[in-house]
């Protein structure tokens, strides 16, 4: 076992130290742009959570970050900061131990609470805040939640959490709210009714809110998309394995399901084919559902009211195989047991470094048919690189098409306003109103 790890890690180096490079000089390139968008500059923290991690690659992360910050200030860019807060480092919330665990290996309320007291006084000096909020002449911090949107009603939401922050429109702290759209499964008037009466709930509890519109991991409800498989089952169309992501350059090799782990493993529709035309008009079609009502309520809303839209986020870390994968034999499994997951492996994907050609550890490949459809490439080996190119293009597609149409431009809303989360590890989406983040 040994000895296999030592193999692993030798066979890792040459392609992890081209990585390093490319995470350094996107860093590099991101932290750039923002900055040539603002005037003045925004301070800019450069931060990772882990230094420890499967494989000790987690470590290398830090490094990269640490190399990426070093790189821009002899670059002279001023405005940015590194922010130690990992298990392991500054914050050392990894000595609370079981207690600072969440899900997922997340950070705890307890890791939390240690993270922020490091952080405080930190960002408080490369901010130049006072400890008097007075003396801050009208800046504002805000804490961003997370909230449904099923049922509940998002005005009772946001009103909880503004109750739990205790804070006014003029407080030096005040609440925000995210809140993520799965928009290729939901029916349009569901989204419709969905997006206005969220806008009128920020309005009414002035709250500000952040819309998260996904379009690519959940979609089990478009079976008339993605069922290629079974003729006894709603939307069975023997083409839609057109749709839906190949472990090879064989159509028939489609994936018939695909596993995900948010904090469990679970199993999902089969992974998009972002590229296919018909997975591309679906998107383009709920894109343009939801922004036409952000658009109309824009243009009618006040300037104040217009400060309740906080932002719009497109894509949720985008990207192919990353979210939603494929294990060896995992058609062969749920055939067998469609309805029994105690079957399933449950070795899952291992995000820490994925290998060249990109099968997270102990998955399936997948990517063939995205690479098909957009025309990349029909045969050979697809690496990170093909894959990257990919993703890159999916994320200008649902951009530039979507929010930079009329009345809901990028540059009308806030350069800032509309972000691409992607996981596409070469350089950053190539619209430049997209800004690559992590879904949050």
């Amino acid at each position: 076992m040994r000895a296999s790890h030592a193999l692993l890690r030798f066979w890792l180096q040459p392609e992890l130290k081209v990585l390093g490079r490319r995470w350094v000089a996107a860093y590099s390139e991101f932290a750039r742009n923002v900055s040539a968008v603002y005037s003045p500059a925004p301070q800019i923290f450069l931060t990772v959570s882990h230094c420890t991690g499967r494989g000790g690659t987690a470590a290398k992360y830090c490094a990269d970050t640490r190399a990426a910050y070093n790189s821009m200030k002899a670059q002279g860019i001023k405005n940015v900061h590194f922010l130690d807060v990992t298990q392991n480092g500054t914050g050392a919330w990894w000595s609370l131990g079981a207690a600072g665990g969440g899900c997922d290996s997340h950070p705890s309320a307890a890791a939390h609470a240690l993270v922020g007291k490091i952080a405080t006084p930190l960002v408080k000096e490369a901010m130049g805040w006072k400890t008097d909020d007075a003396t801050r002449a009208g800046r504002r911090r805000t804490i961003n939640f997370n909230i449904p949107t099923g049922p509940g009603g998002f005005a009772a939401n946001l009103l909880l959490i503004k109750q739990a922050v205790n804070g006014s429109e003029t407080s030096p702290i005040g609440p925000a709210a995210h809140i993520h759209f799965n928009l290729v499964g939901t029916q349009d008037t569901t989204l419709v009714n969905q997006t206005r009466e969220l806008l009128a709930a920020a309005v009414a509890t002035r709250v500000p809110v952040f819309f998260g519109w996904d379009s690519q991991i959940f979609w089990s409800n478009r079976a008339d998309l993605w069922n290629h498989w079974n003729s006894s089952a709603p939307g069975y169309d023997p083409k839609n394995k057109m749709n839906v992501e190949w472990t090879s350059w064989d159509s028939n090799d489609a994936v018939d399901v695909s596993w995900l782990n948010w904090g469990s493993q679970m199993r999902v529709a089969p992974a998009q084919n972002i590229h296919a035309p018909a997975v591309k008009a679906a998107t383009a079609h709920s894109l343009g559902v939801v922004s036409k009502v952000v658009a109309q309520w824009w243009a009618a809303a006040s300037p104040a009211d217009r400060r309740m839209l906080a932002g719009i986020k497109i894509g949720c870390e985008a990207g192919i195989g990353w979210q939603a994968w494929q294990y060896h034999d995992g058609n062969a499994v749920f055939l067998k047991h469609p309805h029994n997951t105690s079957f399933d492996p449950t070795t899952g994907a291992n995000h820490s470094a994925p290998p060249n050609p990109p099968t997270f550890g102990h998955t399936a490949q997948i990517g063939f048919a995205a690479a098909t459809s957009a025309g990349l490439k029909r045969s050979g080996p697809l690496t990170n690189a093909d894959v990257q190119q990919l993703v890159r293009w999916y994320v200008a597609h649902i951009i530039i098409n979507r929010c930079c149409c009329p009345g809901i431009s990028g540059r009308r809303l806030n350069p800032s306003v509309v972000c691409a989360g992607t996981w596409a590890t070469c350089r950053p989406s190539s619209s430049e109103r997209a800004c690559p983040s992590r879904c949050y």
